[in-house]
């Protein structure tokens, strides 16, 4: 669920379970800060919501590109790292 308090000037996803794996804290972040907040300051509201909409929606279809950790790499190269890793 995607809320916006607009006089508060706040924005918060929360996800239910069974996709809190796919729409994660870190992923719905990027979605407000990258997606929806920048129009939001332009008085393009209706576009913000779109935008943050289109974005999870993307998520949950599989669309939408691997969001990399503080590794910096992809979730399939850390995987691969984790397992020929000794140690």
């Amino acid at each position: 669920m995607l809320f916006v308090f607009r006089d508060d000037r706040k924005v918060r996803i929360e996800v239910g379970y069974g996709l809190e794996g796919t729409i994660t804290d870190a992923y719905s972040s990027r979605v407000i800060r990258e997606e929806i907040v920048p129009r939001f300051r332009e008085g393009k509201y209706a576009e913000g919501i779109d935008a943050g909409v289109e974005a999870l929606a993307r998520r949950i279809e599989g669309g939408a590109e691997v969001l990399r950790r503080d590794t910096g790499q992809p979730a399939e190269q850390r995987r691969s790292s984790r397992s020929h890793s000794s140690g």
